[in-house]
This record gives structure tokens, sequence and C-alpha cells, in this order.
């Protein structure tokens, strides 16, 4: 724990938030430079299961980085740092990552 008792930034969980936010303002930045950037960015990249079992499979990683709203990304990204950030402690950084990607 932190010197107020809040759990650390642990290098893993860093990258996680990161990478979960640069998505974010990736896609924000796509939609308003290209009409139907949103739609193709859900479509190919969301999770639909029938996609997937039609040989879609990176949507089972992809899905996970891809949030509907500033909100949405934030409070995903704040239980990731909350409880993560100890999973990983404890777990070490390779298994926590099995982990949040499985």
């Amino acid at each position: 724990m932190g010197s107020l008792g809040l759990p650390p930034f642990t290098k893993a969980v860093k990258w996680i938030i990161i990478s979960n936010f640069a998505i974010y303002f990736l896609m924000l930045l796509g939609q308003g430079l290209a009409p139907g950037f949103s739609r193709w960015i859900y479509v190919n990249l969301g999770l639909i299961p029938t996609d997937v079992v039609h040989g879609f499979i990176w949507q089972l990683v992809t899905y996970g980085f891809l949030h509907a709203g500033f909100s949405h990304v934030l409070w995903n990204m704040f239980g990731i740092w909350m409880f993560g950030s100890q999973f990983e402690m404890d777990w070490g950084r390779r298994k926590f990552l099995e982990y949040y990607f499985f």
C-alpha cells in the first residue's frame, strides 16, 4: 500500500490503464475524423459471439479495450487500479496478466 493506504500503480496495471485510455481517446479522435468510424470499431473489434464462431477470434481480446463513454473507461480503470494492483503484487505480473486477459 502507498503512504495514504492506497494501492500502488504496479507495472502491468499501469500499462493496462494507459492502453485503455489511449484506445478510448483514439476512438474519440477517429470518430471526429471519419463518419462511421465508431460503428466500424464496435462491429469489428467488439465482442459479437456469432462472429467469433466464424473466425473473428481477435474479438476475444479487443473487446476488453472498448468503452462506451468516459465514465465507463474511468470507473473500469479505477477498479483495475484498486484491485488489480494487489492481485499483481500477490500473483506476479505474468499470472495477473493471464487472469486479466482470460
